[in-house]
C-alpha cells in the first residue's frame, strides 16, 4: 500500500501537467485560428487558387488558338479537370486545421497575441484587405519583367543546347579489322 501511494501521486502529477500543457496548446491553437480569421486566410487561399486557375486556363486557350491542333482542346479540358482536383484538395475545410497547426507551431503565445493585436487595428485590417491585391499586382509586375527578358533567356538556352551538342563525345571509330 505504501508503494502505491507515491506511484499514484506521480501518475496524478503527470496527468495534471499533461492536461495543463494540452490546455495551453488549445489556447495557442485557438489564437492561431483567430489570427487566420483576421488575416482572411480562407478568402486569400481561395482567391489565389482561382487566379492561378484562370491564368493557366487563359494560357491554355491562347495556345489552343495559336495552333490548329484538336489535341489542344482535349489538353485544355484535362487541364481544367486537374485544376479542379487541385482546388478541391486545397479547400479551406480540408486545410484549415493544418494551417492552424503551422501557425501555432511557428509562433509563441506572446507572438500570436502581438500579431492578433496588430490585425485588430485599422492598419492591420488595411494590411489584410490590401494584401491580396498587392500580391496580384506583384505577380503581374514579375510576369512583365520576365516577359521583357524572355527573348534573352531563350537565346541563352539555345546557345547552351548548341554548346552541349558540340561537346557530346562521339563514338570512337573502329579501326578496320585486319585479316588474321
Amino acid at each position: 500500500m505504501k508503494k502505491i501511494i507515491p506511484f499514484a501521486l506521480i501518475c496524478f502529477t503527470m496527468l495534471v501537467q499533461s492536461a495543463f500543457v494540452d490546455a495551453q496548446d488549445g489556447d495557442k491553437y485557438a489564437m492561431a485560428d483567430e489570427l487566420l480569421t483576421l488575416m482572411k486566410m480562407q478568402s486569400n487561399i481561395e482567391e489565389s487558387f482561382s487566379m492561378a486557375k484562370n491564368l493557366v486556363m487563359s494560357q491554355s486557350v491562347k495556345r489552343m488558338h495559336d495552333s490548329d491542333d484538336d489535341a489542344h482542346a482535349d489538353i485544355s479540358s484535362g487541364t481544367a479537370n486537374m485544376l479542379d482536383v487541385i482546388m478541391n484538395e486545397f479547400k479551406w475545410e480540408k486545410v484549415k486545421d493544418e494551417y492552424i497547426s503551422l501557425y501555432a507551431d511557428a509562433y509563441t503565445e506572446e507572438e500570436l497575441a502581438g500579431i492578433i493585436a496588430f490585425y485588430k487595428t485599422p492598419a492591420g485590417q488595411a494590411f489584410a484587405n490590401k494584401s491580396p491585391d498587392l500580391g496580384k499586382r506583384a505577380v503581374d509586375f514579375n510576369q512583365a519583367r520576365m516577359a521583357k527578358i524572355m527573348p534573352q533567356i531563350k537565346e541563352m538556352i539555345r546557345e547552351q543546347r548548341k554548346s552541349l551538342r558540340n561537346q557530346q563525345p562521339r563514338a570512337p571509330e573502329r579501326a578496320p579489322e585486319k585479316d588474321k
